[in-house]
């Protein structure tokens, strides 16, 4: 099993017992394992493994909810679900949504991304947006608000 690989095995085995409220104390306990990971490989895993991240913490996705890839959501579902504004400032376009929502929507913003963005970055709940140029910003800031029902 190569390292990425036991590094999963062990996030799961550890978000399975219960939510993590952060991702120091998820690597303190990766540690304590023997496996050091620095926080963008760790932030790179989670996103792989599709871990979410709720008021109580990290946790894994429920199994019996998740939509299979011959059920899964719509691109700008999740836009639609858990976008509550969208504004530009320049290159940037920041979005909001309710406390915990924003992964959902990062997830699928850089799964799909809209033409003209270059990158996403999440909190809690707020999602920052670059673009390559102020034209691109209003343009892929008109396409977002229309997907999230925001136009």
């Amino acid at each position: 099993m190569n390292a990425r690989a036991r590094r999963h095995e062990h996030i799961r085995h550890l978000l399975t017992a219960s939510p993590i409220a952060s991702q120091d104390r998820l690597r303190d306990l990766l540690s304590e394992r023997g496996l050091a990971v620095g926080q963008p490989t760790l932030s790179r895993d989670l996103r792989e493994i599709g871990v979410i991240k709720t008021p109580e913490g990290y946790r894994l996705p429920d199994p019996t909810t998740q939509p299979t890839a011959a059920a899964a959501p719509p691109p700008g579902a999740a836009l639609a679900t858990f976008v509550i504004s969208a504004e530009r400032g320049g290159t940037m376009i920041v979005l909001r949504t309710g406390p915990g929502h924003a992964q959902p929507v990062a997830l699928e913003l850089d799964r799909n991304p809209p033409k003209g963005a270059l990158g996403t970055i999440a909190g809690d709940d707020t999602i920052f947006i670059a673009t390559r140029s102020e034209a691109a910003a209003k343009q892929t800031l008109a396409t977002l608000k229309a997907t999230a029902g925001l136009a």
